[in-house]
């Protein structure tokens, strides 16, 4: 399990030279037995935003499954493992400055898991994850 404190010196471990950060800013997280939920901040200058786009910057999806990724092997010590990516669904786009709920649920039954960024205003994107036995 990893709190807030190390997460955020890991992250801080990650910046180079002050170059932007690829981490969200996390406020809080709130843990049941199977479930995890972050509160994040999207900062403005964060890589992602990077070249996508000039006049509007979008949080790409790539970059959202990433996240939820990163955070779901850190929470559940998920194993190495390839996995399938299915229900994918980008709903709304998550802008700069964004307020958001990620909020994942281990359904190790299912040999899966599932994500949802989200706030107030609506579902930015889901998914579920099915894990494989293929490396990665």
């Amino acid at each position: 399990m990893i709190t807030v404190n190390k997460l955020m010196t890991e992250v801080d471990a990650r910046l180079e030279g002050g170059k932007p950060s690829e981490w969200p800013d996390i406020w809080k997280i709130e843990r049941d037995q199977h479930v995890v939920e972050f509160s994040l901040h999207i900062p403005p200058n964060t890589r992602w935003f990077e070249g996508h786009f000039v006049d509007q910057p979008i949080f790409p999806g790539v970059a959202q499954v990433f996240w939820a990724e990163y955070f779901a092997r850190q929470e559940f010590s998920l194993p190495e493992c390839g996995y399938q990516i299915k229900s994918l669904k980008f709903i709304n786009m998550l802008l700069p400055n964004e307020d958001v709920q990620l909020h994942i649920e281990n359904m190790p039954e299912k040999e899966s898991w599932r994500f949802k960024f989200y706030n107030a205003d609506g579902i930015f994107s889901s998914g579920t994850v099915i894990l494989t036995s293929t490396p990665e």
